[in-house]
């Protein structure tokens, strides 16, 4: 080893860390981000196939003649198992009225649920004006701090 020769100093050391912690504090940053806006985007076309499946399903029930279809006071979903077509009452208890964009979450009723993410997606139709149908499908955002939703008009005429 030369005399004269210095190796680095603290402060040379702190500020190298300092700007190696701020490059991998901000590409995380960065990842995360994209990350939840990517999470997000599958979440919407999740809720937009479980409206559209809703909607098919509407138009069934009206062409297998399904009573109780039209001039509903209440919130109902349409499912279907094997060539039965059903309707159900959105939330729980049945007699629960009003918007369904008021309700809880967790009012909704077992038939009017999709659990494919944590706390799924909850659906609903209401009918609010002649024979104008309101799809909609509401979750638990992926930051958990709000409700997200979509919702589709279906204008359908009885046959």
């Amino acid at each position: 080893m030369k005399l004269g020769k210095r190796g680095d100093t603290i402060i040379e050391v702190l500020m190298a860390i300092v700007v190696i912690s701020a490059t991998l504090g901000t590409a995380f940053a960065t990842i995360n981000s994209g990350v939840k806006g990517t999470r997000s985007s599958q979440e919407r076309a999740e809720a937009l196939k479980i409206v559209e499946s809703q909607i098919e399903l509407l138009k069934s029930a009206r062409a297998n003649s399904v009573s109780g279809l039209y001039g509903r006071s209440r919130a109902f979903c349409v499912n279907k198992t094997g060539s039965n077509i059903t309707i159900h009452e959105a939330f729980n208890p049945p007699g629960s009225v009003g918007d369904a964009q008021a309700q809880p979450l967790t009012s909704y009723s077992n038939d009017c649920r999709n659990n494919s993410i944590t706390g799924g997606y909850n659906y609903s139709i209401e009918e609010d004006a002649s024979n104008v149908f309101v799809i909609r499908a509401r979750w638990s955002s992926i930051t958990g701090d709000r409700n997200d939703q979509i919702e589709i008009k279906y204008r359908m005429v009885p046959l």
